[in-house]
């Protein structure tokens, strides 16, 4: 006669184990009458050290934002044409402190050093502060400069504000950030 419950199912022979879908491991029926039933965790959690998902994400990101920003600053500072313009003379200040963070933060992340979050958490501030002043200095060049043009460039600065600091956020409290990079 077959035995059936919510959580087993009994096979003709009674001596093959059933794999079921539980939070716990039950030891084996040493009894033969009975059939075996065995309890497997087979939970889905993936786990959260190691180099994917966002950090991941920011490791392609940091390394393109490096990239463009050597090619901006030799860009700017061999284009002796183009130094005449404000927003080009931001560009060369910035081009280069941003480039390093960037790149330094891809090669920590890759490392797996706890010392990554803060060249991150300063790369994002640097970002702000290079895409604060610009919209700043293009707002005051502007020729034909309205009341209504402070509301969009003060809009753009919260904007980027708002946005990094999202972003530094992430690097502060995320668990796959604190399980991935613990090397000192």
């Amino acid at each position: 006669m077959e035995n059936q419950s919510a959580k087993s199912t009994s096979h003709q022979d009674n001596k093959s184990p059933i794999i079921e879908s539980s939070t716990e491991l039950k030891a084996p029926n040493l009894n033969p009458s009975q059939p075996q039933i065995q309890y497997v965790n087979i939970t889905n959690q993936k786990s959260l050290d190691g180099l994917s998902g966002w950090l991941m994400f920011w490791i392609i990101i940091f390394s393109v934002g490096g990239i463009s920003f050597i090619t901006a600053f030799f860009s700017t500072v061999f284009s002796l044409d183009m130094m005449n313009t404000s927003i080009s003379v931001v560009t060369a200040i910035f081009a280069m402190p941003l480039a390093i963070a960037y790149l330094l933060s891809v090669v920590l992340i890759a490392l797996h050093k706890k010392f990554a979050i803060t060249t991150s958490i300063a790369a994002f501030v640097i970002a702000t502060l290079y895409v604060s002043i610009n919209i700043i200095v293009a707002a005051a060049e502007a020729s034909s400069y309205e009341a209504s043009n402070i509301g969009v460039t003060i809009g753009a600065i919260v904007t980027t504000i708002v946005t990094n600091g999202l972003f530094v956020l992430y690097f502060m409290v995320s668990k796959r950030v604190k399980q991935t990079l613990i090397v000192k």
